[in-house]
């Protein structure tokens, strides 16, 4: 574990301290997969109090880490909001892309870490961020690119997605990650095996290591 993981880790253990001594709940920033894997590593060390992580949309891959003090009931909802970012002029509107409106947010002085998944559906995006950012991107974010957008905070219900799963099969010798890595995937064992140990490959928002072995009804490989 290096420098920065080791001061990422030490901030959720605050965290939770804060969350048991005040009696209240407490949230970190949006996690990546790297560090929702550190935050499932030190789970035991935080017993003294409820620990989930939540992304408010089942198919968010960034996610933040909520405490709360034990007996508090871990359905208090999260402190996240959903904006619905739409074009003023759909005839006139581009064909935007995932980077164009993280570019954008990020543009208006957010800070990516404030910020969760974005899913574009047609037309319409929809953004995922903490409730204290929700109001400021409804009153700023006017323009992606060069269209014109309009900014609301709607239900989670609003979100119109649809998860884009594709189904691999094949034989493989063994049930080592690398081996299914380079299955699912149409690598070369050796390009896996790279994957693997630049850290980007994730079972279950848990970060895999060359030599670890798979259970036989494995499913949900994720290559960053």
């Amino acid at each position: 574990m290096n420098k920065e993981e080791q001061l990422f880790c030490r901030r959720l253990q605050e965290l939770a301290d804060i969350s048991d001594r005040r009696n209240i709940p407490t949230y970190s920033d949006f996690l990546n997969l790297n560090e929702q894997s550190l935050f499932w590593q030190m789970q035991q060390e935080l017993f003294f109090v409820d620990v989930t992580l939540e992304g408010l949309h089942p198919m968010a891959e960034r996610k933040i880490a909520c405490f709360r003090p034990k007996g508090a009931g871990a359905d208090a909802p999260a402190p996240l909001s959903v904006v619905e970012i739409t074009p003023v002029n759909r005839k006139f509107a581009e064909e935007l892309t995932h980077r164009d409106y993280l570019g954008t947010l990020i543009g208006l002085g957010i800070d990516r870490k404030k910020l969760g998944d974005i899913f574009i559906s047609e037309q319409t995006a929809y953004a995922i961020c903490m409730d204290s950012l929700a109001s400021y991107i409804c009153d700023n974010l006017t323009r992606v690119r060069h269209t014109n957008v309009s900014c609301r905070v709607v239900s989670l219900e609003a979100i119109q997605v649809e998860q884009n799963r594709k189904q691999v099969s094949g034989t493989v010798a063994s049930f080592r990650i690398d081996v299914l890595t380079a299955l699912a995937f149409r690598l070369s064992r050796g390009k896996a095996a790279d994957a693997i140990s630049a850290e980007k490959v994730f079972v279950r928002q848990k970060k895999k290591k060359k030599r670890d072995g798979m259970e036989r009804n494995w499913k949900y490989i994720r290559k960053r």
